[in-house]
């Protein structure tokens, strides 16, 4: 197998290709030979060597990547509801970028067939980040309404969607103009650029608004 390795902190440069003995699943492991990795901001906090979690759980030398898609290679003895063959994604904490991932089987999820590699690589970690903000960080209420930050990033768009789903207001902050049309398309029914102390006033404004 192939993973990318890094070494030591820096730019681009530090991503490096190396070879490495096949993975073996433990019992209770699933060995996915990967279709698609997500690449996220964290993976290049990582690799500037400012992650505190990699630095406590792994240190250097690190094969980033939180979040993968893929087809089942291999199966511990344990592992009764994945089977070689099967299309999946999942996450992991770091080694996502490799050509071959190890994982637990509480962390895999099975991947519809509507849905492709690319997608369900770019999934998990976004998503699943959003969900545990709003549904386990905090209590939300039938009418509450949302304040998002960064709202046309990643996990912005996540907790757009999710919002909506659930029926609660949201107002949605971008750092560039060009910006608030994805806001808007994902989901913000207050878009806007602005920052600082006006996001106050436009608070106020659209709940007056939607109270009216």
């Amino acid at each position: 197998m192939q993973k990318i390795v890094i070494h030591r902190p820096g730019g681009f440069n530090r991503l490096k290709v190396e070879s490495f003995p096949d993975p073996i699943p433990e019992d209770e492991q699933i060995v996915v030979k990967t279709k698609a990795i997500g690449v996220n901001y964290a993976d290049c906090v990582i690799r500037m060597g400012f992650y505190a979690s990699a630095k406590e759980y792994v240190g250097w030398p690190i094969t980033p990547g939180f979040d993968f898609s893929g087809i089942v290679e291999e199966v511990g003895k344990n592992i009764s509801n994945f089977k070689p063959g099967d299309r999946v994604f999942g996450v992991s904490r770091f080694d996502a970028y490799a050509t071959h991932v190890v994982v637990p089987s509480h962390q895999l999820f099975k991947l519809p067939e509507h849905r492709t590699y690319e997608e369900a690589g770019a999934f998990a970690t976004i998503y699943l980040t959003a969900y545990y903000a709003l549904y386990m960080s905090v209590k939300l209420y039938p009418d509450s309404t949302v304040l998002i930050h960064s709202a046309a990033g990643g996990v912005g768009c996540a907790l757009l969607q999710l919002s909506k789903l659930a029926g609660w207001k949201t107002i949605g902050v971008v750092g560039q103009s060009d910006k608030v049309k994805i806001a808007e398309e994902m989901g913000a029914r207050h878009p806007t650029q602005r920052i600082g102390h006006d996001i106050l006033n436009i608070i106020e404004k659209n709940l007056e608004a939607d109270s009216n």
